[in-house]
């Protein structure tokens, strides 16, 4: 079985005022820039907390926990 590469995910987290963060997931593209693909629609009061639930959201974009992020498609 022929696996495809695997996706170059990431979860960063924004800054929206004070004690106001939100988690964006972004993705290279084949050209090489950092695209958004999924941004929280909730505020978060620490960073720590926004990074969380990106990571939460993260793992949503792996349908099989065994081969990774790949495009399926």
């Amino acid at each position: 079985m022929s696996l495809q590469p695997l996706r170059e995910l990431a979860v960063t987290v924004r800054e929206h005022g004070p004690v106001s963060y939100y988690w964006v997931l972004i993705e290279r593209s084949s050209a090489g820039d950092w695209e958004e693909i999924s941004v929280s629609n909730d505020y978060q009061t620490s960073w720590v907390d926004a990074f969380d639930s990106g990571v939460v959201q993260l793992y949503k974009q792996v349908p099989n926990e065994l081969i990774g992020p790949r495009d399926c498609s």
